[in-house]
């Protein structure tokens, strides 16, 4: 009985898809489409080659009708060349159609990436099988999407919703590495890729000819546009800066480093807007030139955060990115932090000690709030690492004590300071004159580590005190006197100022802005993309560097040590 079932089905020329049936005279373009899509070419076209053939004339000379299986035919092949790339043979094989017909057969291919351009198929049983047969082709590059896109939205029958779907869905076809030549197209795909080439051209710095932006000008006329991109201007960055004011240190060192990593993206924009400290003006400033007047892709924050804070709690529709680590901040969606935390920096040098077998540790830090806190967070690594806390004392940082009077001092192999660079420059004289001059860790477990965040730490300040920094493993956030090729630029910049020192607050803004060009080019100029590329960073190359939920950065920081009068970052 089986048997006898299975020849029944062998010897019945039809075949099911998607559970419908396949008349036999469609299977073969089925096939083909399969074929196609898996790289089998040469079997396609094996198999297409009886619908491709010309017909053969009727005795008395005159040519048959064409039946539907070769025009399907040939709409296959249409839309083969096309997501290949072969735009020429699809646009030869597209101009054998009816004006109506081109309409159907895009609006049914688009169909299936941008369910709102889906047509109708009305119960017609050849467009039923041309929607089926291009269900099975999955493959297109971007060139032919572009090329379909580029008909469907020119169609007299294209409604309006049709229309807003692929204006809002092109662009998704642009983020590549590589874009796609325009000549082929003069329409909306046209207009896209000129707007994708403008994006890279201002933060790539690709070439651009004045021909280019003139006709995406006219484009933009002819498709009443004001703006090819959703949100605003996205080669654009808006920074609030304390030029002025009691922030202004901080505020000049954003400044400057803005100005080395616009010199290396020209083309970019850069507006910077002077808060003079003030967190009235910052949130001014945001509310009346930002929002109404820039409108860019990001707004840098200004580093004190007070101004950040009242900025933030307006609420603007903005991308938001802070060169500081966000401690004193709320948790927003809209806002990334460059720095790690300063707690992350002392969990990092108690996670260096302890693999350097350095597990008996003291504790030295300002009598505030936050040394107090940072105190408590350093205890719990040590334990954490299985290590010992030997001590714990506080200091008067407006007032450093004459002598350091620290118990068990002498049965401690290190020490964490987690201070400013000065005041730690000075504490660690206190600790050489107690007997703790600092040393790496040798094989018999001797040696006395310095453990300090050192704050501001410049190559005038290490030289000064090289004596008593000598070992010390520090973690500044970052320290222009360590060779690094990521801020090569930029400390050659600060040079020629003759800055005395780079702080953390340049480097995360130089880096802001270093960083964005690939992943603002990828988001096709929307904030919401931006966002979420940034949110999607992993560790890698020029990456490096996490974020949690929070927007905070989980980066591991960045740690230097002192030894034999050079200073060494820490792989």
């Amino acid at each position: 009985m089986l048997w006898i079932l299975t020849c029944l089905f062998l010897s019945t020329p039809q075949g099911t898809v998607t559970g419908n049936v396949v008349p036999p005279v469609y299977l073969p373009l089925y096939q083909a489409a399969a074929d196609f899509s898996s790289g089998q070419e040469p079997q396609a076209f094996v198999r297409l080659k009886p619908l491709l053939d010309p017909m053969p004339e009727n005795p008395d000379g005159s040519v048959p009708p064409e039946p539907p299986e070769r025009r399907a035919a040939r709409m296959l092949l249409t839309v083969h060349h096309a997501c290949t790339g072969r735009l020429d043979r699809a646009r030869v094989f597209l101009d054998t159609f009816t004006a109506a017909e081109k309409e159907q057969l895009t609006a049914t291919y688009l169909g299936k990436r941008v369910i709102s351009v889906r047509p109708v198929l009305s119960g017609d049983d050849f467009w039923a099988q041309i929607d089926g047969m291009l269900g099975v082709y999955t493959r297109c590059r971007p060139e032919g999407l572009l090329l379909f896109a580029d008909h469907l939205y020119a169609a007299p029958g294209a409604t309006a919703a049709v229309k807003q779907a692929l204006f809002e869905w092109l662009p998704s076809l642009l983020t590549g590495d590589r874009l796609p030549d325009l000549t082929p197209y003069s329409g909306i795909a046209a207009y896209w890729v000129l707007a994708a080439r403008r994006l890279r051209h201002h933060w790539l710095s690709e070439p651009m000819t004045v021909a280019e932006l003139e006709t995406l000008a006219k484009l933009t006329a002819v498709y009443n546009l004001q703006h090819p991109y959703p949100s605003g201007t996205p080669w654009r960055i808006s920074a609030l800066v304390p030029v002025t004011g009691a922030w202004s240190p901080l505020g000049l060192q954003m400044l400057q480093a803005l100005a080395s990593a616009r010199a290396e993206i020209p083309a970019l924009e850069i507006l910077v807007h002077n808060t003079n400290s003030s967190p009235g003006t910052a949130l001014q400033l945001l509310q009346e030139e930002i929002l109404l007047k820039d409108r860019p892709l990001a707004v840098i924050l200004p580093p004190d955060p007070d101004s950040a804070r009242l900025v933030l709690a307006a609420g603007a529709d903005l991308l938001f990115l802070s060169p500081a680590d966000g401690t004193d901040l709320p948790p927003s969606a809209a806002v990334f932090y460059a720095q790690p935390t300063r707690k992350a920096r002392v969990e990092a040098l108690i996670l260096q000690a302890v693999s350097e077998k350095a597990t008996r540790l003291g504790i030295l830090v300002p009598d505030t709030t936050s040394g107090r806190e940072l105190a408590v967070a350093a205890a719990a690594a040590i334990t954490k690492n299985r290590g010992t806390v030997v001590f714990s004392s506080t200091y008067d940082p407006a007032k450093l004590p004459q002598r350091l009077n620290l118990p068990n001092l002498s049965s401690a192999q290190g020490i964490l300071i987690p201070d400013a660079a000065e005041r730690v420059a000075s504490l660690a004289r206190r600790l050489a004159v107690a007997g703790a001059f600092p040393a790496p860790i040798n094989a018999q477990g001797k040696g006395f580590l310095l453990l300090a965040t050192a704050e501001a730490l410049s190559p005038s300040i290490v030289s000064r005190n090289a004596r008593y920094l000598e070992g010390g493993i520090f973690a500044p956030g970052y320290y222009s006197g360590a060779p690094d090729p990521e801020f090569n630029t930029m400390n050659a910049f600060f040079t020629r100022l003759k800055a005395p020192v780079v702080l953390s607050v340049a480097s995360e803004t130089y880096w802001w802005i270093k960083s964005l060009p690939i992943p603002a080019v990828r988001s096709a100029g929307s904030r919401i993309l931006l966002r979420e590329a940034i949110a999607q960073w992993n560790q890698g190359p020029g990456l490096g560097r996490v974020f949690d939920t929070n927007g905070k950065n989980q980066r591991r920081p960045r740690l230097y040590r002192f030894l034999s009068g050079q200073m060494t970052r820490i792989p």
